[in-house]
């Protein structure tokens, strides 16, 4: 298994390797987050989209990161780009009006 492939172990890990290898302060680390959108109608009742949404929720709670700015769930792909400059993240799900966070 790839450590960074999922959210229940890729996010300790980038997290662990920010605050250890990057000089990240634990007290000064936020969130954005985006995507989780049911893709796949085939696998019927299951929605792995809401639940690593759901699952990285839950590790940043329990890391005391607060999420700044979200934008998640629907239907549609999401095109993501982040500014490491500015931390402003441009959001545009398919079919939609881009937002910038």
């Amino acid at each position: 298994m790839k450590i960074t492939k999922y959210a229940n172990t890729g996010l300790p890990y980038f997290i662990y390797q920010m605050v250890t290898h990057s000089g990240a302060s634990r007290g000064a680390l936020y969130a954005k987050i985006f995507g989780g959108a049911k893709m796949f109608e085939t696998l019927g009742p299951l929605n792995i989209g809401e639940s690593n949404e759901l699952e990285v929720r839950r590790i940043l709670k329990e890391e005391n990161i607060r999420i700044v700015a979200s934008r998640t769930g629907g239907t549609k792909g999401y095109n993501i780009s982040f500014d490491t400059k500015t931390g402003d993240v441009t959001c545009r799900i398919f079919g939609e009006t881009i937002v910038v966070f």
